[in-house]
């Protein structure tokens, strides 16, 4: 049997991503002090550079909100490519558990035997390769990054 690519450890992801939030509260409470600062500054210089820094907000607000349902999007895409592969893993398991309790008819000669058992392997190989373990990293890689 085929070793399964290397999957990601589901405590990295879990890591990363709430390394990415602490990140993201940070901006967050510093557009809260730029936004004291920019209303504070926009008194003194007018409304028009206060709608702009408000606009500025606004897109970075979206931005942030942007980003964070992107990384969970991806957990979603990893979850389920590694729950995927646990059902692959068992079909697999089932498959090679009924080949290996079943037994030829009594009765069958050496060539017919050997004909079923053949048979069998071919089966087995495809059953094998149908359900492959996928490599979930590989198939959704994260999208910001390389």
């Amino acid at each position: 049997m085929a070793t399964p690519p290397p999957q990601p450890d589901p405590a990295e992801v879990v890591s990363t991503t709430q390394d990415l939030t602490r990140a993201l509260e940070g901006v967050e409470t510093r557009l809260g002090e730029a936004i004291e600062q920019g209303v504070a500054e926009a008194k003194n210089e007018g409304k028009r550079k206060l709608r702009q820094f408000l606009a500025a907000a606004a897109v970075l607000i979206v931005l942030a909100a942007v980003i964070v349902s992107v990384i969970q999007l991806h957990n979603s895409q990893i979850s389920g490519c590694q729950a995927g592969n646990g059902s692959r893993a068992q079909q697999v398991q089932l498959w090679d558990h009924l080949v290996g309790i079943s037994k030829p008819p009594k009765g069958e000669s050496v060539a017919q035997i050997k004909q079923q058992e053949q048979e069998t392997a071919a089966f087995l190989s495809y059953v094998h390769h149908v359900f492959a373990q996928r490599n979930c990293a590989k198939a959704y890689p994260f999208p910001l990054w390389p």
